[in-house]
C-alpha cells in the first residue's frame, strides 16, 4: 500500500509544481496609484513591526525573468558556461546588472529602453532593492524595511513597468525557449522531493524497516543518491547551460536534490529490492529471548520502537538472522520468553533478505525441554 501512496504523492507534489508555475498566485490590490493598482506584501516581526516588503505592478506577460545586481556567482557561472547573459550594449548596465530572461522579445525592450535600463539601475544600483522580478503576471521588487513604499518608489515601478508593457503581447504569445526545459526540471526535482517525504511519512507512522539488514539499505541508498545527483545534475546543465536562469536553476535544482535525494535513494533501493522479487521466500522459527522498547527524543515527543531478542537466529540465504529485530507494536503486545517467531523471509530482487512476514505464536510442547 505504501509504494501506491508513495507514488501517489510524487505524482501530486510535481504536479503542484507545475500547476504554480503555469498559474501564479492572485493577489488582492492593496492600492491604486495614478489610476494603476498595486500590490503590497508586508513582513513583520514577532512584535508586529515592519521588516521589510514586496511590492508589485501589473505586467501580464506569462514569462518569468530576474534583474539583480551581477554578483561573484553570476560572473563565475558565465565564465564556466554554466549560463548564458544577453548583453544590451549599455556597458554600464551591462556591467551592474545581472540579466536572467530569455525571452527574445523582452531581451530586445530593455536594449531598445533606456527608460528600462534606467529605472532598474535606479532601484537595483543604489541597493534600494534586492531583485526584481516576475512570476509571469506581476512585476515585483523586494526589500528589507521598516516602513512601506514611498509614493515616489510605487511611481517608479510603475512606470518599469510600462516601460515594458509592450512586450506583453508578444510574450504571452510565445514562451521562452526553455520555459519548458524549466518546467520538466522542476517537476522531476519536486517529485523527487515528494518521494523523499512519502517515505518520510511512512516512518512517522511507525512502520519500521523490512530488511534484515538497515545497513546495507543506507550504504546503497546513498550510493544511488549520489549516482543520482550527479547524473541529474549533469543533465540539468546540459538542457539549461545556455540559458541565463541556468545557474539558478542549477542551484536552486542541487539545494532540493541534496535534501531530498539521501532518503530518496534509500526508499528506492528498499521498493526496488522488495517489489521486483519474485523468487520463493523460505520460513523459518526463531525462539523469542525478550522483547523491549526503545525511546528517542524528537522535539517534544518520544518515539518508541519495538524490538524482539531472538535465541540463537538461523542463517538465511548465507546470511544470519538478525539477533535483535525490530517489529510493529502488535507483534510486540503479544511476545513473550519461549515464543515462537515465524519469519517468512525472501531474497530480494538486489539481494538483500527482507522479512515478508512476521507472526507470533505458541511453541510446539513437544519441542519444550523435559524435566
Amino acid at each position: 500500500m505504501w509504494i501506491i501512496i508513495r507514488l501517489i504523492l510524487t505524482l501530486v507534489i510535481a504536479l503542484t509544481r507545475v500547476h504554480q508555475r503555469l498559474n501564479p498566485q492572485q493577489r488582492a490590490e492593496a492600492g491604486q496609484l495614478n489610476s494603476t493598482p498595486y500590490y503590497l506584501e508586508l513582513n513583520h516581526d514577532k512584535h508586529g513591526a515592519i521588516t521589510g516588503f514586496e511590492l508589485g505592478i501589473p505586467l501580464p506577460t506569462q514569462c518569468q525573468f530576474k534583474f539583480q545586481m551581477e554578483g561573484m556567482f553570476d560572473g563565475f557561472s558565465k565564465s564556466i558556461g554554466l549560463s548564458t547573459e544577453f548583453q544590451t550594449g549599455d556597458g554600464n548596465f551591462d556591467k551592474k546588472i545581472y540579466l536572467a530572461c530569455d525571452h527574445p522579445a523582452l531581451l530586445q525592450q530593455l536594449a531598445d529602453s533606456s527608460q528600462s535600463r534606467e529605472i532598474i539601475l535606479e532601484l537595483l544600483g543604489r541597493r534600494m532593492f534586492n531583485s526584481i522580478w516576475s512570476d509571469g503576471s506581476i512585476l515585483w521588487t523586494s526589500t528589507a524595511s521598516d516602513k512601506e513604499p514611498s509614493e515616489h518608489v510605487i511611481q517608479r515601478m510603475q512606470q518599469l513597468a510600462a516601460s515594458l508593457q509592450p512586450v506583453c503581447q508578444a510574450a504571452t504569445s510565445q514562451k521562452t525557449p526553455f520555459f519548458w526545459r524549466f518546467l520538466w526540471v522542476e517537476a522531476l526535482v519536486w517529485a523527487l522531493f515528494g518521494y523523499a517525504a512519502s517515505a518520510l511519512l511512512e516512518k512517522s507512522f511507525g512502520h519500521h524497516d523490512y530488511h534484515l539488514y538497515y545497513s546495507d539499505i543506507v550504504k546503497y541508498g546513498l550510493l544511488t543518491a549520489a549516482v543520482l545527483l550527479v547524473i541529474l545534475m549533469l543533465i540539468i546543465r546540459l538542457v539549461l547551460g545556455k540559458s541565463s536562469l541556468g545557474h539558478t536553476i542549477l542551484a536552486e535544482s542541487f539545494i532540493v536534490l541534496l535534501l531530498a535525494l539521501p532518503l530518496s535513494g534509500m526508499q528506492l533501493v528498499s521498493d526496488v529490492n522488495r517489489y521486483f522479487d519474485n523468487a520463493e521466500a523460505q520460513q523459518i522459527e526463531a525462539l523469542i529471548g525478550s522483547a523491549y522498547t526503545q525511546s528517542k527524543r524528537k522535539r517534544k515527543n518520544y518515539l518508541i520502537s519495538y524490538h524482539l531478542q531472538l535465541q540463537s537466529p538461523p542463517m538465511l540465504f548465507n546470511r544470519q538472522v538478525p539477533e535483535n529485530i525490530e517489529v510493529t507494536e502488535d507483534l510486540y503486545n503479544v511476545a513473550a520468553n519461549g515464543k515462537l517467531l515465524q519469519l517468512r523471509v525472501k531474497p530480494g530482487f538486489l539481494g538483500l533478505p527482507w522479512y515478508e512476514h512476521m507472526v507470533i505464536h505458541k511453541r510446539d510442547p513437544k519441542l519444550l525441554p523435559k524435566d
